[in-house]
């Protein structure tokens, strides 16, 4: 009785933690979700972006390289990749579907499903 019950405690205290590790994102994973979850254009003005930074160029260069809208369009990439980012890294944040109310669907008896274990409609 005793062994059987320390087994069911240490398989409940398993399945805790392997809750508690689904629930603890991992930083670089979101990171790479989040860049991939971007259209080529934006990963492509992000690139161009960080390039000009790393080169050394302060803002105000950058947007005089850039031009002004390929540099806007680069800032608002920017934003929906931490937008993404937040939203994977907080996965309580994450907007919730809500649920369907009321009876579930049927099918009309004019739409002619034919049940395939009575061949009956």
């Amino acid at each position: 009785m005793i062994l059987m019950s320390t087994y069911n405690l240490k398989k409940r205290v398993t399945a805790i933690e392997n809750k508690m590790k689904m629930h603890v994102p991992d930083e670089d994973f979101c990171l790479v979700l989040a860049i991939e979850a971007l259209n080529e254009n934006e990963r492509g003005l992000i690139e161009e972006y960080r390039s000009l930074v790393c080169a050394g160029f302060d803002e105000e260069a950058i947007k005089s390289m850039m031009g002004e809208a390929t540099f806007e369009a680069a800032v608002s990439a920017f934003k929906h990749l931490d937008e993404k980012f937040k939203r994977l890294m907080n996965p309580d944040e994450r907007p919730v579907r809500p649920k369907r109310k009321g009876k579930p669907l049927k099918l009309p008896k004019e739409a002619g499903y034919v049940y395939p274990s009575t061949g009956s409609r």
